[in-house]
C-alpha cells in the first residue's frame, strides 16, 4: 500500500484536518478526523474534503448560511457557537464594537433586534454618538466602557496623556469639567512641552502634591529624568537636572 498523504493543520472550508480516523480505511475510503469552525469534531472523507464536496460537519447544511465576516449593527459573526441550535434557532459567535464576544441569534442579528452586546441598550437612537480617538483636554477616547453607563452617566475609556487609562463621565469631558485622570488636579497651569534652561517639561510627576509642593516630571538636554518642583523652575530659576553645575565647576577647577 503506498504512504498516505499527510493533511494535518490543513483546512478545506470549515474543517480543519487534526489526524487520521480509527479506523484509517473504510470500503476502500480514507478517513481523516476534523475540526470544524462550530467546534464539532467529526471523521470524513478525506477525497470529499479536498474536493470541497464536503465543507463542514454538517453545519452548513441547506438551512444554514455562512454569515462570517459579516456585520450587523456593531455585531461581527465570528464563526458558529457552539452548540449551533437553541431552540431550533440558529446561534452565532459574534464580537461587538467595544469588543465584548456573545452569542446572538442569526434571526435577530438579520432583523435588526439585535445590534450591540448590550452596549447600545441605553441610547435614545439606534447609536450612541462615537467618541473613539477625539480628545479632551489631556484625555484620548479610546472605547466605551463596560459598563457604559452608570447613575444615567455615559462613561468612556479614556487615555491621559501622562499614561493612565481611566473610565470618565464623557458628558463631563465635552464640558471641560474633567481634562485629565485627575494628574492636573493639583496644578493650575499645564506646562508640558515648555522649557526652562535645559529642563524640558513632559508631564505632572506621580509625586503630583508633596506638601503641597506641585511636582513635574522634566527631561533634562542630558537626557535624564527627574521630578522637579515646578516652582523652583518657574520662580527659583532651576536649569538643569545638575549636570549644568556640575560643568561648571569642572570648568572653573
Amino acid at each position: 500500500m503506498g504512504k498516505f498523504k499527510d493533511y494535518t493543520g490543513q483546512k478545506f472550508g470549515r474543517l480543519e484536518c487534526i489526524s487520521f480516523s480509527e479506523p484509517q480505511r473504510v470500503n476502500g475510503r480514507t478517513f481523516w478526523k476534523c475540526k470544524c469552525d462550530c467546534g464539532k469534531i467529526v471523521d470524513v472523507g478525506i477525497t470529499n474534503v479536498v474536493n470541497g464536496t464536503t465543507k463542514s460537519c454538517g453545519c452548513l447544511n441547506s438551512s444554514f448560511k455562512d454569515y462570517t465576516g459579516h456585520k450587523f449593527g456593531r455585531l461581527e459573526c465570528i464563526s458558529l457557537s457552539t452548540p449551533t441550535r437553541i431552540n431550533n434557532k440558529t446561534i452565532w459567535k459574534c464580537k461587538c464594537d467595544c469588543g465584548k464576544i456573545i452569542n446572538a441569534s442569526l434571526e435577530s442579528l438579520i432583523s435588526g433586534n439585535k445590534k450591540s452586546c448590550g452596549c447600545l441598550r441605553f441610547s435614545s437612537k439606534s447609536y450612541y454618538k462615537d467618541y473613539t480617538g477625539q480628545k479632551f483636554g489631556r484625555l484620548e477616547c479610546i472605547s466605551i466602557s463596560t459598563p457604559a453607563r452608570i447613575n444615567g452617566r455615559t462613561f468612556w475609556k479614556c487615555k491621559c496623556d501622562c499614561g493612565k487609562i481611566v473610565d470618565i463621565d464623557i458628558a463631563r469631558a465635552i464640558a471641560g469639567d474633567t481634562k485629565s485622570c485627575g494628574c492636573l488636579q493639583n496644578t493650575r497651569k499645564d506646562y508640558t512641552g515648555q522649557k526652562f534652561g535645559r529642563l524640558e517639561c513632559i508631564a505632572p510627576s506621580s509625586l503630583s502634591n508633596v506638601k503641597s509642593a506641585k511636582f513635574w516630571k522634566f527631561k533634562c538636554d542630558c537626557g535624564k529624568i527627574i521630578d522637579v518642583n515646578i516652582a523652583d523652575v518657574v520662580s527659583r530659576g532651576k536649569k538643569s537636572c545638575g549636570c549644568l553645575k556640575r560643568s561648571c565647576n569642572f570648568i572653573s577647577i
